[in-house]
C-alpha cells in the first residue's frame, strides 16, 4: 500500500484539525502524517495533508496563498471572535454603504493583531491555553497580506466575504477590524477554506471517505498542480545521491531538458525525490524527500 503523498481533506464542522487526521493515520498505518494549516473546529473546508516522505514539503505548502468564504455576523462580538465564543458586546450593524466603503482599506499589506484564542505561542505556550487559564494577553501586531477581499452579500446584520490572502492571515481578526472601521463589532459565524495555492476543495474528500488508492496524490498528480515547475528524470546513480543530499548536475539528467528555474527531480520509477532550482549547470535543493514517494 502506498504511504507517501499528498491528501486533500474537506474538514467537516465541529471536528478538530487533529481529529481529521485520525482516519488517515489508521488507514495508512503510520504516524508520519501532518497537515499544513489548521482550521478551527467551527470552520470547514480544505486541509492539505502530507504523508510519509511528503511531510518534508510542509514548509512549501504552508507558505502558499489561501482562499476563504467567510460569513460575518455584525452587531455581536465574542471573546474568540467566532461563533463558539462567549458574547462580550453588542452594537449596531453598519449601513451597507459604510461597509462597502471600508473594505478596500483591508486589501494589500496590512497590520493585523492575531486573536488571543489562537495556536500562536506566547512565552513558549499556546495563546489559547493561556487565555482559557485567565491570563491577560496583548498579541503583537504583525504584517499580513490580503490579495483580494470581496463583499459578496450583505443582508444586515450578516455579510458574506470572499477572501484571498497570504500566510498567517486570521479571518477572525479581519472581520473584527472591518467591523471596528465601521464603528461596529462582529464575529465570524461561518468559515470555509476553498483553496490552498493550486489545490481546491472541489478535489477534496471527507476524512472518513479517504481511500489511499483514490485519494493519495503521488508525484505526477502533485506536480501537475504546481505551476511553472519542470520535471526531470535522473540516472539511477544520481537518484541515489539525491536522497543523501549529494551534488547533482545537468549531466545527471536522463529525461527532460530543463531551463534555469524550478524543477521536480524524479527517478526512473516516477518517484518524487526532491524539489530543486536549476541554474543551467547544477541543481540547488529546495527540499529533499526522505524516501522515494
Amino acid at each position: 500500500m502506498k504511504k507517501h503523498g499528498l491528501i486533500l481533506i474537506d474538514k467537516p464542522e465541529s471536528l478538530t484539525s487533529f481529529a481529521a487526521l485520525g482516519h488517515i493515520k489508521r488507514t495508512l498505518q503510520t504516524r508520519k502524517i501532518g497537515h499544513t494549516g489548521t482550521l478551527d473546529p467551527f470552520a470547514t473546508g480544505l486541509m492539505v495533508v502530507l504523508a510519509g516522505s511528503y511531510t518534508r514539503l510542509a514548509d512549501h505548502i504552508t507558505g502558499l496563498d489561501k482562499r476563504y468564504t467567510a460569513t460575518v455576523r455584525f452587531g455581536v462580538a465574542t471573546d474568540t471572535l467566532d461563533c463558539d465564543g462567549q458574547q462580550i458586546a453588542r452594537c449596531s450593524a453598519p449601513q451597507a454603504e459604510r461597509l462597502r466603503a471600508v473594505v478596500p482599506q483591508f486589501i494589500g499589506r496590512i497590520e493585523q493583531q492575531p486573536p488571543v484564542y489562537s495556536a500562536l505561542k506566547v512565552g513558549g505556550k499556546r495563546a489559547h491555553r493561556l487565555a482559557r487559564a485567565g491570563v491577560a494577553l496583548e498579541m503583537a501586531r504583525r504584517p499580513v497580506e490580503v490579495f483580494d477581499l470581496v463583499l459578496k452579500q450583505y443582508d444586515a446584520p450578516t455579510a458574506v466575504f470572499e477572501v484571498h490572502c497570504g500566510k498567517g492571515t486570521y479571518i477572525r481578526s479581519l472581520a473584527r477590524d472591518i467591523a471596528q472601521a465601521c464603528g461596529s463589532c462582529a464575529h465570524v459565524s461561518g468559515l470555509r477554506r476553498t483553496a490552498v495555492g493550486p489545490f481546491g476543495v472541489a478535489d477534496a474528500v471527507l476524512p472518513a471517505q479517504f481511500d489511499p488508492e483514490l485519494h493519495l496524490w503521488c508525484a505526477d498528480r502533485f506536480i501537475d498542480r504546481v505551476p511553472g515547475i519542470q520535471v526531470v528524470t535522473l540516472s539511477d546513480a544520481a537518484a541515489e545521491r539525491v536522497q543523501h543530499g549529494g551534488a547533482i548536475g545537468g549531466s545527471d539528467v536522463v529525461s527532460g531538458d530543463p531551463a534555469p528555474g524550478a524543477c521536480a527531480l524524479m527517478d526512473n520509477e516516477r518517484n518524487l525525490l526532491a524539489l530543486a532550482d536549476f541554474d543551467g549547470v547544477g541543481f540547488r535543493y529546495r527540499c529533499v524527500l526522505a524516501a522515494a514517494g
